[in-house]
């Protein structure tokens, strides 16, 4: 009889360890999908905050350009 109970035991706890390695592998996959896609996410906040401090410098440049020609006409006309 104690046998028995003892190998119900051992079954029961092989069942136990069998479920928490699968819910293990089922986190950890998560946790891989979550990292890469907050890591796709920042890649391209990355780009983008690249992008528009490209775009502001031009607009600087441009504002710099037009106002160094506007004042040299200015001083033809003059």
């Amino acid at each position: 009889m104690g046998q028995i109970i003892a190998a119900a035991v051992a079954c029961v706890a092989a069942a136990a360890c069998g479920a928490l390695g699968v819910a293990l592998l089922r986190a950890r996959r998560g946790h891989r999908a979550a990292l890469e896609e907050r890591g796709w996410l920042l890649e391209r906040e990355r780009e983008s905050a690249a992008r528009s401090a490209v775009d502001a410098e031009r607009a600087r440049i441009a504002a710099e350009l037009h106002d160094i020609v506007s004042h040299n006409v200015s001083l033809m006309v003059v």
